[in-house]
Parts: structure tokens; C-alpha cells; sequence
């Protein structure tokens, strides 16, 4: 049996899984096994043993009944044959009871073939034969006819019974032939079941012993020594002791030895490139911490004139915000007043109006006046009319001359009166003229003085628009100065833990030179004096050196992102 695998873990696995196999295959041949005898001896006991058992019960029932009726016929005194009546009338109802039940069995058993059920319907045929014949046998006795009882005995009761016994001897016959074969039957199984096991028995004590000697070659080999070989190596090696493996000679490669040996000449090349960087990190941290006093001195002046850059803009943000609010004041006092203005435009346009419609009453009453000197002329002339027919009436017509004279006085008064009016309405109405060209031209110099309060206001408004903008630039410059003051305490900070670091760098690489030097390579030397190995890494220990230059500074990368 070949076993190729690959580690410890899957070759142990391999074979308890074997093992583990063989033994559940080994337990499950002996619980079928178990069961299937266990199911035998129930289909034994509970059936074919069962209803021998009756089946011996009825031969018994029948055997005291044929008793009881030869005691029938061979009773001297009535009352023995009416107890052999009752004895026969017993034992036939107990025959018929038992041939029922051993009916009842085989027809509800699922391990009765159909030979069995045959003979026991040949029992019962004969038996329900026989069993009406005893009772009229019985009858007979019980009548004391007891030659009548023996003529039924000796020329149907014998042959009846005999029947019945051979019906039952056959049905016993049978059912003794079935138990023997049940009994070979399990008696195969049985060898064949224990033969099973014992292969497999054999089967796992011949893995296990092939499995144990392959897996123990195998890790042998994966090893390349004994375990307490390789124990005591590995405490050399924990104990500084670096000098060549002897055994490492005989190793297969691939092993844990042979890996051990490739891990311990890695190990001698690293040790002594890291004691020659120990060296050179010890004097790059000297400069380093030389550096860091430099750039911690420029760093404090840095933050000395960006505190005198931070006053300068707070009082320059001061005062530019004040511009900014009196700007907007003045933006507020130019909205006032363009406001008054348009309500005096519209108030002059108002006059206007009123004006024109005055100016056009005016002319109305012009013309009422005009109407009012036509009527006043007329009438003058009806009064001279008048005055000319009263004349010509003479003495009666003397008080109608008064009359018209008195409206002809009224006529010419009302003509002037008219014509005084008429000049005072010219006069009005010019004057109304004047008013309106006077209204007209303040109107033009409101809407003039409204245009160039709109641009004022405009104008005041982009000086406030400009001064909040560079009130919001100087805030934003002062945030950025801020920043950049924060940013420059924390490189003073970051320059003081480089200075630490440095230190406990230049602390650690002594140590790191100290631990190296605990090593043993070869007899009698010690990684002591590396100085050979110092051109290897002086490259190395320049970029070292150069690191606290390199070092990134939070506060002024967050402000370049804002």
C-alpha cells in the first residue's frame, strides 16, 4: 500500500480515518447482523413457535375429547355420562377455539407461506366434520343412548379423528421442517456475518501495521533526524550557538533538518548586515538629532512671525468688516431715499393730472361764461324791444318801459359781470398752463434725480458686496494662517518626538549591537568588530539619516487640500 501525502496532519488523518472506517464498517456488520437475529427469533417465537403451540393445543383438545367419549360408552351409571357429555361439549368448544385462533395467527402473519395456511384449512375442514359428529355423540349420551353413541363412535368418530391427527401431524411436520430450516438459515448468517468480521478485523490490524511503519518512514524523512536531534539543535541555536550542523550533511533535501541548516546560514548573513546597519543607524541618529535642533529653531521663528501675521490680519478683518457694515447702512439710507423719491414722482404726476382736469374745467366754465354773455346781450336787445313797443303804447305801456329798463340795467350788468369773469378764467387758465409746464419739468427732474439714486444705491451696494467678499477673504486667509500656525506647533511637536526618537534609535541600535554580538558563528568568534561590513550599508545609513526631512507634516497637507 503506498501512501504518498504530503504533511504530518494529512498522513495521521489518512490512517485514523482508515482505522475509523474499518471500525464503523465492523459495527455496522455486527448491528445488522444483531438485528437480523433479533428479528428471526421474533418471527420464530411469535409465529411458526406460536401456533405450534396451539396447534399442539388442539391436538390435546381433541385427544380428551375422543377420552371423554369412550368414557361416554363406557359409563356404568348416568351421572358419569353426563359428566362425559359435559367433558365432551368442553373439550370440543375448546377445539374450535383453538383451530379459530390458529386460523386468526397465520392469517395476520407475515411469515406464513402458503403451505401453512393449506394445512391449517385442512385442520379445520376435518375438525368442522368432526366437531358436529361429538355433539351428536354428546347428544346421544345425554339422551343414555349409549349403544345409539357407540354405533357414531366406531363408524364415524374413529375415522374422524383419525383425520384430524393426521391433518395435524402433517401441519406439525411441516412447521418442524420450517424451524429447521430457519435454524441453517441462521446458522449461514451467523458464519457468514462472523466471517465478515474477521476480515475486517484482519483488514484493520494489517492497515494499521502498514499504515504506522509508512507514516513513521515518512516523518523520519520529512525530518531528516530524530526528533531529539533536532530538539537539541534548535537549543544550540537558542542558546547563540550559529556554527555549521554536522548532521546537516545526511539530511534529504526538503527536510526539517536541511531547512534548519539553510535557515542558520540566512541567519549568519542577516545578523551581520544587521549589526553593520545597527552601526551606522547609531551615527545616522546622531545627525539626525543634530538636524532636528536646527529645524526646531527655525520652526520657533516660523511661529513667532506668523503669531505678528495673525494680529495684522485679525485688525485688518476688524476693519474691513466695519466698511462692510457701514456699507451696507448706506446701501439702506440709498433705498429710503430712491423710495421717497418715486412717492414724490408719482405725488407731482398726481398734480399734474389734477391739474389738466382743471385747466379743462376751465375751458367749461369759459365756455358757460361765453353763454352767459350771449343770453345777457339778448336780452339787452329784448329790453330795447321792449322799451320801443312801451313807448309806442304810450301811457299804457309806462310801466312795462319801467320793467325794461330795469332788465335792460340787468343785461348790461350781467355782460360785465361776464366778460370780469371770462378775463379772470383767462387768467386761470394761463396761470393752470404755467403750473402744469412747471409740474412737467419737475417731474422730468425727479425721474432724473430717481435714476441717479438707483445707480448711488447700486453703487454702494457693490462697494458693500466687495467688502463683505474681502471681509470673507481676509477670514479665510486668517483661518489659513491659523492653520498654518497649528500646522507649525505641530511640527515643532513632531521635531521634539523626532529628537526623542532619534535618541531611543541611537539607545536601541547600541542594544540591537550588544544582542548581534551575543552570536557565535565560528570557534572562538563573536560578531564584535564589523567593520568590514560597514561599505555594505553606508548607502542605507545616509537614507536613514535623511528620513527626519522626509517626514510628513499633517497640518500643512490639510492646508493644501483646503
Amino acid at each position: 500500500m503506498a501512501l504518498r501525502v504530503n504533511s504530518v496532519r494529512t498522513q495521521l488523518t489518512t490512517a485514523f480515518g482508515f482505522l475509523l472506517l474499518i471500525i464503523v464498517a465492523m459495527s455496522a456488520v455486527a448491528i445488522v447482523a444483531l438485528h437480523d437475529a433479533t428479528q428471526t427469533f421474533s418471527s420464530y417465537v411469535n409465529g411458526i413457535d406460536a401456533r405450534k403451540s396451539v396447534a399442539e393445543g388442539i391436538r390435546g383438545a381433541i385427544l380428551r375429547r375422543d377420552l371423554a367419549m369412550r368414557d361416554l360408552v363406557l359409563a356404568a351409571t348416568p351421572g358419569q355420562m353426563d359428566e362425559a357429555v359435559a367433558r365432551i361439549r368442553q373439550t370440543n368448544n375448546e377445539a374450535n377455539r383453538l383451530v379459530r385462533q390458529l386460523q386468526d395467527m397465520a392469517s395476520h402473519a407475515s411469515d406464513a407461506s402458503a403451505t401453512t395456511i393449506q394445512r391449517i384449512e385442512a385442520v379445520e375442514k376435518v375438525e368442522a366434520d368432526y366437531s358436529p359428529l361429538a355433539l351428536r355423540i354428546a347428544e346421544q349420551g345425554e339422551a343414555h343412548h349409549r349403544d345409539e353413541a357407540l354405533k357414531l363412535i366406531d363408524e364415524q368418530g374413529r375415522p374422524a379423528l383419525v383425520s384430524v391427527l393426521q391433518a395435524l401431524d402433517a401441519y406439525m411436520s411441516y412447521t418442524q421442517d420450517r424451524s429447521q430450516h430457519l435454524l441453517e438459515q441462521y446458522s449461514q448468517d451467523h458464519r457468514t456475518d462472523r466471517n465478515i468480521i474477521l476480515i475486517l478485523a484482519a483488514c484493520s490490524l494489517i492497515g494499521a501495521l502498514v499504515l504506522s511503519i509508512r507514516i513513521t518512514a515518512n516523518i523520519l524523512k520529512s525530518l531528516g533526524a530524530e526528533p531529539t536531534t533536532l530538539k537539541a539543535i534548535a537549543a544550540r541555536v537558542a542558546q547563540g550557538d550559529l556554527r555549521p550542523i554536522r548532521e546537516v550533511a545526511a539530511a534529504k533535501p526538503g527536510s526539517v533538518l536541511a531547512s534548519m541548516g539553510e535557515m542558520q546560514s540566512n541567519l549568519i548573513e542577516r545578523l551581520r548586515a544587521v549589526a553593520a546597519a545597527a552601526k551606522h543607524i547609531e551615527m545616522s541618529s546622531t545627525q539626525i538629532a543634530a538636524s532636528n535642533t536646527d529645524l526646531s529653531t527655525r520652526t520657533e521663528a516660523q511661529a513667532s512671525s506668523l503669531e505678528e501675521t495673525a494680529a495684522a490680519l485679525s485688525q485688518l478683518s476688524a476693519s474691513v468688516t466695519q466698511t462692510a457694515e457701514n456699507a451696507r447702512h448706506a446701501s439702506t439710507l440709498v433705498d429710503g431715499v430712491d423710495e421717497a423719491i418715486l412717492q414724490s414722482s408719482r405725488m407731482l404726476e398726481a398734480v399734474r393730472a389734477q391739474m389738466d382736469q382743471i385747466n379743462v374745467s376751465s375751458g367749461k366754465m369759459g365756455d358757460i361764461v361765453g353763454t352767459i354773455d350771449s343770453i345777457a346781450f339778448q336780452t339787452n336787445i329784448l329790453a330795447l324791444n321792449a322799451a320801443v313797443e312801451a313807448a309806442r303804447a304810450g301811457g299804457h305801456g309806462k310801466g312795462f318801459a319801467v320793467v325794461a329798463s330795469e332788465v335792460r340795467a340787468l343785461a348790461q350788468r350781467s355782460s360785465a359781470s361776464a366778460k370780469e369773469i371770462r378775463k379772470l378764467i383767462d387768467t386761470s387758465v394761463e396761470q393752470i398752463r404755467q403750473g402744469g409746464n412747471v409740474a412737467k419739468d419737475a417731474e422730468a427732474a425727479m425721474s432724473h434725480m430717481t435714476a441717479n439714486a438707483g445707480k448711488v444705491g447700486l453703487t454702494i451696494k457693490e462697494i458693500a458686496h466687495a467688502s463683505i467678499e474681502q471681509s470673507e477673504g481676509i477670514a479665510q486667509i486668517n483661518l489659513a494662517v491659523g492653520q498654518i500656525d497649528s500646522a507649525t506647533q505641530s511640527n515643532a511637536a513632531l521635531v521634539e518626538m523626532t529628537a526623542s526618537a532619534s535618541s531611543a534609535l541611537q539607545l536601541e541600535a547600541q542594544n540591537q549591537s550588544a544582542a548581534v554580538g551575543y552570536f557565535r558563528f565560528d570557534e572562538g568568534e563573536r560578531l564584535q568588530q564589523l567593520d568590514e561590513a560597514a561599505p555594505v550599508v553606508a548607502l542605507q545609513a545616509r537614507r536613514v539619516a535623511q528620513l527626519s526631512y522626509a517626514i510628513p507634516q499633517p497640518g500643512l497637507r490639510n492646508l493644501r487640500t483646503n
